[in-house]
């Protein structure tokens, strides 16, 4: 996966995981799954970013980790930011979901 555009409504699912009913191809994306192939790949450096009525909440380039956060949950973050909290945030709102495996700004480092 390369790069990913999805927009709907972000769900919860009784997994424990974050899915997002994608308006465009009448589907039901599972992000957590997306995320975790990421993070067990090769190169872990991801750009991320989630826009909800035309405002982003979310938006980072950077490597993906899994660190337990101030709440005691094993939770993805980028850049120091705890992603898994923004999706919870912001879980049955109507989101547009931006992941790119490839980073947005080259700067230098592997790509």
């Amino acid at each position: 996966m390369n790069n990913l555009n999805l927009c709907g409504r972000l769900e919860y699912n009784d997994d424990a995981e974050f899915e997002i009913d994608d308006y465009d191809s009448i589907k039901i994306i599972n992000i957590s799954k997306i995320l975790e192939s990421i993070y067990n790949s090769e190169d872990k450096c991801t750009y991320v970013k989630i826009s909800k009525g035309g405002l982003i909440i979310f938006e980072e380039d950077g490597g993906l980790v899994k660190k337990i956060d101030n709440q005691g949950v094993l939770s993805f973050f980028i850049c120091g930011v705890n992603l898994d909290l923004i999706l919870f945030n912001n879980t049955n709102e109507i989101v547009e979901f931006t992941i790119n495996t490839k980073r947005k700004y080259n700067n230098g480092r592997k790509s």
